[in-house]
Protein backbone atom coordinates (compact mmCIF):
# COMPACT_ATOMS: atom_id res chain seq x y z
CA UNK A 1 0.00 0.00 0.00
CA UNK A 2 3.27 2.20 0.24
CA UNK A 3 3.39 4.16 -3.36
CA UNK A 4 6.13 2.81 -5.05
CA UNK A 5 8.47 6.59 -4.87
CA UNK A 6 8.22 6.35 -0.95
CA UNK A 7 9.25 2.35 -0.67
CA UNK A 8 12.66 3.63 -2.91
CA UNK A 9 13.76 5.71 -0.25
CA UNK A 10 13.74 3.34 2.92
CA UNK A 11 17.24 2.32 3.62
CA UNK A 12 16.83 -0.60 6.27
CA UNK A 13 14.38 -2.42 7.56
CA UNK A 14 14.49 -4.10 10.84
CA UNK A 15 12.53 -7.54 11.00
CA UNK A 16 12.68 -11.16 12.80
CA UNK A 17 14.52 -13.62 11.21
CA UNK A 18 11.56 -15.20 9.07
CA UNK A 19 12.97 -16.09 5.50
CA UNK A 20 9.49 -14.77 3.65
CA UNK A 21 9.78 -11.69 4.96
CA UNK A 22 12.83 -11.15 3.82
CA UNK A 23 12.00 -12.08 0.41
CA UNK A 24 8.90 -9.45 0.59
CA UNK A 25 11.53 -7.04 1.18
CA UNK A 26 13.49 -7.61 -1.02
CA UNK A 27 10.49 -7.59 -4.02
CA UNK A 28 9.12 -4.56 -2.62
CA UNK A 29 12.00 -2.26 -1.01
CA UNK A 30 14.43 -2.76 -3.53
CA UNK A 31 17.48 -0.84 -1.95
CA UNK A 32 16.48 -1.40 1.72
CA UNK A 33 18.79 -3.39 3.68
CA UNK A 34 17.07 -6.38 6.29
CA UNK A 35 18.49 -5.89 9.61
CA UNK A 36 18.03 -8.50 11.68
CA UNK A 37 16.11 -7.28 15.17
CA UNK A 38 17.67 -7.50 18.88
CA UNK A 39 15.71 -9.91 20.74
CA UNK A 40 15.88 -12.21 17.37
CA UNK A 41 19.71 -11.75 17.13
CA UNK A 42 20.51 -12.43 20.67
CA UNK A 43 18.11 -15.55 20.65
CA UNK A 44 20.01 -16.80 17.41
CA UNK A 45 23.44 -16.14 19.17
CA UNK A 46 22.38 -17.88 22.50
CA UNK A 47 20.97 -20.88 20.67
CA UNK A 48 23.71 -21.57 18.75
CA UNK A 49 25.88 -22.89 21.38
CA UNK A 50 23.21 -25.57 22.57
CA UNK A 51 23.11 -26.69 19.21
CA UNK A 52 26.54 -27.49 18.88
CA UNK A 53 26.83 -28.88 22.42
CA UNK A 54 23.94 -31.00 21.11
CA UNK A 55 26.21 -32.70 18.11
CA UNK A 56 28.62 -32.99 20.11
CA UNK A 57 27.42 -34.41 22.92
CA UNK A 58 26.24 -37.00 20.60
CA UNK A 59 29.68 -38.30 20.14
CA UNK A 60 30.10 -39.54 23.32
CA UNK A 61 26.50 -41.12 24.03
CA UNK A 62 28.69 -44.67 23.77
CA UNK A 63 30.77 -42.79 26.45
CA UNK A 64 28.64 -42.08 29.20
CA UNK A 65 31.04 -42.34 31.90
CA UNK A 66 33.34 -39.99 30.47
CA UNK A 67 34.18 -36.36 31.50
CA UNK A 68 33.45 -34.86 28.07
CA UNK A 69 29.58 -36.30 27.91
CA UNK A 70 29.41 -35.27 31.55
CA UNK A 71 30.29 -31.64 31.34
CA UNK A 72 28.14 -31.77 27.66
CA UNK A 73 24.89 -33.25 29.59
CA UNK A 74 24.98 -31.82 32.75
CA UNK A 75 26.63 -28.70 32.90
CA UNK A 76 25.26 -27.42 29.50
CA UNK A 77 23.54 -24.42 31.90
CA UNK A 78 26.62 -23.20 32.42
CA UNK A 79 26.78 -21.95 28.27
CA UNK A 80 23.64 -19.59 29.24
CA UNK A 81 25.13 -17.84 32.05
CA UNK A 82 26.82 -14.58 31.57
CA UNK A 83 30.50 -15.23 32.35
CA UNK A 84 30.84 -12.30 34.28
CA UNK A 85 28.44 -13.81 36.48
CA UNK A 86 30.35 -17.46 36.80
CA UNK A 87 32.54 -17.05 40.05
CA UNK A 88 35.84 -18.63 40.00
CA UNK A 89 35.93 -18.63 43.79
CA UNK A 90 32.73 -20.51 44.76
CA UNK A 91 34.50 -24.70 44.70
CA UNK A 92 31.89 -26.94 45.24
CA UNK A 93 32.12 -30.80 45.60
CA UNK A 94 31.16 -32.44 42.08
CA UNK A 95 30.36 -36.23 42.90
CA UNK A 96 31.64 -37.02 39.04
CA UNK A 97 35.29 -35.37 39.35
CA UNK A 98 35.10 -36.12 43.08
CA UNK A 99 36.94 -33.15 44.22
CA UNK A 100 35.36 -29.70 44.37
CA UNK A 101 35.81 -27.42 41.49
CA UNK A 102 34.61 -24.03 41.04
CA UNK A 103 32.14 -23.09 37.92
CA UNK A 104 34.55 -21.60 36.15
CA UNK A 105 36.42 -24.57 35.62
CA UNK A 106 33.89 -26.79 34.60
CA UNK A 107 32.80 -23.94 31.58
CA UNK A 108 36.48 -23.98 30.77
CA UNK A 109 36.64 -28.10 30.60
CA UNK A 110 33.86 -28.07 28.52
CA UNK A 111 34.51 -25.31 26.01
CA UNK A 112 37.57 -27.03 25.45
CA UNK A 113 36.01 -30.49 24.39
CA UNK A 114 35.58 -28.26 20.80
CA UNK A 115 36.26 -25.39 18.83
CA UNK A 116 33.01 -24.74 17.53
CA UNK A 117 31.22 -24.52 20.49
CA UNK A 118 34.34 -22.18 22.36
CA UNK A 119 34.08 -20.26 19.32
CA UNK A 120 30.16 -19.85 19.57
CA UNK A 121 30.19 -19.56 23.37
CA UNK A 122 32.91 -16.62 23.33
CA UNK A 123 30.62 -14.68 20.22
CA UNK A 124 27.41 -15.30 22.19
CA UNK A 125 29.11 -13.52 24.87
CA UNK A 126 31.03 -10.66 22.57
CA UNK A 127 27.51 -9.94 21.83
CA UNK A 128 26.31 -10.12 24.95
CA UNK A 129 28.56 -7.65 26.18
CA UNK A 130 28.26 -5.46 23.43
CA UNK A 131 24.29 -4.88 23.43
CA UNK A 132 24.94 -4.47 27.45
CA UNK A 133 27.04 -1.18 26.84
CA UNK A 134 24.83 -0.22 24.18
Amino acid sequence: MIDKKERSKIKFISMDMYENYKNIIHTYFLIALCCTDSFHAIKKISDEPDKIRCKVMNRYKNDKNSNKYYLLKYKHDLLFINSLKISDNHFKYNKHSKYKVSKSYLLEKMLNINNKLKYAYELKELYSIYHHLM
